[in-house]
């Protein structure tokens, strides 16, 4: 009786040992989850036993804010909530620790200090981490791969959902987080794969502002004709450009969508059109060309209806730019880590000849913006003719000059001004673009003239 008894306490305590421990392993594999309505300024947490610094990096990804925390805090978070306003939500996330949330003049940025004794000591930034899309991978083969993408998906289990042929690079999806996970662990050391990374998710840039100001005035700008050859062609890689109706027609090129079909109201310019605008007005500071301007835009809508698009996808539309002849690839959008695909294909571009010109960032914060920050992009940050920087402005070493952040826009027979590093770094492409489109000199070759016209950043 004493040893059944004894045997039974025992059998008992191993299962709830294995129980425990089964337990235990089910709650630190959880996926922690924090997303942001900055429209709406309402946000949604599910959050256990996270560290302070990862709830911190989150929230810094995920609202592009600028955040700075009192060294010391080690605290960790377990909290689940549904649609709160934003300054309830940041009470639940950060519990006792107090916290700021200052906004510049312009609005364009925000900076959230977290403190629990000044908030003059919140001095550490908190670097924000990529986005990955947790299920999908992103896949270059080698050039002499014993086995097809096909024949590679299905060993993983994977689906082909996007290519580059001409690069022998492919996005794949799989059946969740962790089916990637595995696959990404044996694909590191495949012979066939050249290159892997995940794809990671890049927001919307920020829509234009409505003027009350009267109209403004037209630029004083033609397109030229002629064979199509001759076109100084800048691939904006954006959202989707309203073509229909626009003043400045004549200058676009057929666009191209890589997204689906875009959403877009057409009682408001969207991101895109303010930089094209804004393209061509670059062009017209670059040249006084009478009979003409052979600059054209290549509109290249890499966001479609999506809020956010993904690193294959600025890839992909950097890729077909390129092979439609576009020599000045205008990037005005970005965020936090790099992806090799992207950088690979940049690097190739510019070896060719081609200049990538990238917006630093609106956070503001010496953190890099990728692809501005990397060394074959012009990265632009926003500010005055004598480099002092506007106070929503990346700065930070990455950053190769200042150009001037306000642009000032007309459609549906209104005004409008579009503000931030975007426009700085739209303008700066136009001018590339009218300067070699008129000098006849390589784009190249403008790059350095136009580092050394315009302000370094400090």
């Amino acid at each position: 009786m004493k040893n059944g008894g004894f045997l039974s306490n025992l059998l008992f305590l191993v299962i709830l040992a294995i129980f425990s421990l089964f337990a235990t392993a089910n709650t630190s594999s959880a996926i922690d989850s924090m997303d942001w309505d900055l429209v709406n300024d309402r946000v949604s947490a599910d959050l256990s036993n996270t560290s302070m610094e990862r709830v911190l990096e989150m929230i810094a990804t995920r609202t592009g804010w600028a955040v700075f925390r009192e060294p010391g805090q080690s605290s960790v978070v377990s909290v689940k909530f549904k649609n709160l306003p934003r300054q309830k939500a940041l009470k639940r996330v950060l519990g006792s620790l107090n916290f700021a949330l200052i906004s510049n003049k312009a609005q364009l940025g925000k900076k959230l200090v977290v403190f629990y004794s000044s908030a003059g000591n919140a001095t550490e930034e908190i670097t924000p981490r990529p986005r990955p899309i947790e299920d999908e991978l992103l896949v270059t083969l080698n050039p002499d791969s014993k086995m097809s993408i096909e024949e590679l998906a299905r060993k993983y289990g994977a689906k082909i959902i996007g290519e580059i042929k001409d690069l022998n690079s492919y996005r794949l999806s799989f059946e969740d987080a962790d089916a990637a996970k595995k696959a990404k662990e044996t694909l590191e050391s495949d012979p066939n794969v050249a290159d892997l990374d995940q794809n990671y998710l890049i927001d919307q840039p920020v829509p234009s502002d409505l003027l009350g100001l009267g109209a403004a005035p037209p630029l004083n700008l033609k397109a030229s004709v002629g064979d199509s050859g001759g076109h100084t062609i800048v691939g904006l890689i954006d959202t989707a450009v309203q073509i229909e109706g626009s003043r400045y027609k004549e200058f676009y090129l057929d666009p191209i969508s890589l997204a689906g079909e875009a959403l877009i109201d057409p009682e408001f310019p969207s991101h895109g059109t303010s930089m094209a605008e804004t393209v061509l007005k670059g062009v017209t500071m670059a040249t006084q060309e009478e009979s003409g301007s052979s600059v054209r835009i290549l509109p290249v809508d890499v966001y479609g209806p999506n809020e956010e698009t993904n690193t294959f996808d600025i890839a992909r539309g950097i890729y077909s730019a390129m092979e439609q002849g576009a020599t000045v690839i205008n990037m005005s959008l970005g965020g936090a880590g790099s992806s090799p695909m992207v950088e690979n294909l940049i690097r190739q571009g510019s070896e060719l000849g081609v200049i990538f010109i990238g917006a630093a960032g609106n956070e503001p914060t010496q953190l890099p913006n990728y692809p501005a920050a990397q060394p074959e992009v012009l990265a632009v940050t926003a500010g005055d003719r004598n480099g002092n920087l506007a106070a929503y402005a990346n700065r930070g070493e990455f950053v190769d000059i200042v150009a001037p952040g306000t642009s000032l826009i007309y459609f549906g027979n209104r005004s409008w001004i579009v503000s931030g590093t975007s426009p700085a770094t739209a303008l700066v492409s136009g001018m590339a673009a009218g300067i070699a489109a008129s000098s006849g000199k390589t784009v190249k070759q403008v790059e350095t003239e136009l580092r050394s016209s315009f302000p370094v950043a400090p």
